[in-house]
């Protein structure tokens, strides 16, 4: 099968099992649309995770991950998906704006006390859940203007992108509401 194997090879699930990268082989990584790792028992992602410039959906929720790296969200900017609600997120890095394909984001279920500054790049986001995380302010700039007693000069005011079709925000503890 060799060769041609790798190349019908479009959805990868291994969820429920730990999982180990090793060393990605081009010619399958290449192809690769689908990645499910969830409930792999991950804490960390592997770099190797970023050779993967093809995927448009990656499923981590459920596992141990407490950070994401900015290189492998710069490398797999062609997501159109994005599971990774379950986990021990703090923070999400702004990088996540550069997926500008990106349609589906769920976020709950992590420990997130701000919501992500790089929301309003993501102008074709449809879906977006942050319920049950520690949200006080349902946008990051939110947050920065109450701490700092004054409104943002040099940005309009932060919106979600609008193709927004579903916001669930439900379970944190906001004090504020989103603006659009």
């Amino acid at each position: 099968l060799g060769g041609k194997f790798k190349d019908l090879i479009e959805h990868t699930n291994i969820a429920h099992r730990a999982f180990d990268f090793g060393t990605p082989n081009s010619e399958s990584s290449n192809s690769l649309c689908t990645l499910d790792l969830g409930n792999g028992k991950l804490s960390a992602l592997k770099t190797e995770l970023s050779t993967l410039t093809t995927l448009s959906i990656l499923i981590l929720h459920g596992n141990g991950l407490v950070g994401i790296s900015p290189k492998t969200l710069i490398a797999l900017s062609q997501l159109s998906w994005l599971e990774l609600h379950d986990n021990s997120l703090k923070s999400i890095p702004d990088e996540l704006g550069l997926c500008a394909c990106l349609r589906g984001l769920t976020l709950h279920n992590n420990n997130l006390t701000r919501a992500p500054d790089c929301l309003s790049s993501l102008t074709d986001l449809a879906m977006l859940t942050l319920h049950n995380n520690q949200l006080e302010h349902a946008h990051a700039d939110d947050d920065h203007e109450t701490q700092t007693g004054a409104a943002r000069e040099s940005c309009d005011e932060p919106s979600f992108g609008s193709q927004l079709a579903h916001l669930d925000i439900s379970g944190n503890h906001l004090r504020t509401l989103p603006l659009s």
